[in-house]
């Protein structure tokens, strides 16, 4: 699910572990799925 996949990438960056290309990935998902922003404003 591309949910997980949001959970893991996101849970990676905040542990400061996220390649690059996850963090682009990441930012990927954040402007194809804006609604995804509301779970980190409100984290």
């Amino acid at each position: 699910m591309q949910e997980d996949r949001f959970f893991i990438l996101f849970s990676r960056k905040l542990s400061g572990d996220a390649s690059s290309e996850e963090l682009e990935e990441l930012e990927e998902m954040l402007n194809r799925r804006p609604e995804l922003l509301f779970f980190i404003m409100s984290w």
